[in-house]
């Protein structure tokens, strides 16, 4: 009796602490999810790039004159002089530089766009780039904080 009350208890142990775990890193998928895009990236030093795949739900890719990059928060203590490279690269090919721009101050966040030239292509990446304008050490710590990839432009009739 006592060794069957002890599996319950342990069983419900297992049961809250699973679904305890799942809630709290979001990794509960069901059959027919697909993969979601994060809410937001971080960009770091030691993994300073964002990738985005042009897919389903960018409709008329070529059509879509701007790529439009929301900086939403900015660790930057030191005011190091950053840089974003914004690039494409096509399912097959070489990646093409689309353009850059620059936080000023290097500490404040904003909403830049960077021409897509007609470049972009279902299959393809997109991507961001954070580049320090300045020599850093190991111990400066920057952080940079963006929304997913938004795309402007016409949208097909």
């Amino acid at each position: 009796m006592i060794e069957r009350l002890q599996r319950r208890r342990l069983l419900l142990l297992l049961v809250v602490s699973a679904s305890m775990y799942c809630c709290a890193t979001g990794t509960v998928a069901q059959e027919g999810d697909e993969e979601k895009e994060p809410e937001e990236y971080e960009l770091t030093l030691k993994s300073p790039t964002l990738e985005e795949s042009i897919g389903q739900g960018v409709a008329a890719p070529s059509l879509q004159k701007f790529v439009q990059i929301e900086v939403t928060k900015v660790d930057n203590k030191e005011l190091v002089p950053l840089t974003f490279s914004v690039s494409f690269r096509p399912a097959k090919g070489e990646p093409v530089e689309l353009g850059v721009f620059s936080l000023f101050p290097p500490d404040n966040p904003g909403i830049f766009i960077v021409a897509t030239r007609g470049l972009l292509e279902s299959g393809g990446t997109v991507t961001v780039t954070l580049v320090p304008l300045q020599d850093v050490t190991e111990e400066q710590e920057i952080r940079i904080w963006v929304k997913p990839l938004e795309y402007l432009g016409e949208s097909p009739e």
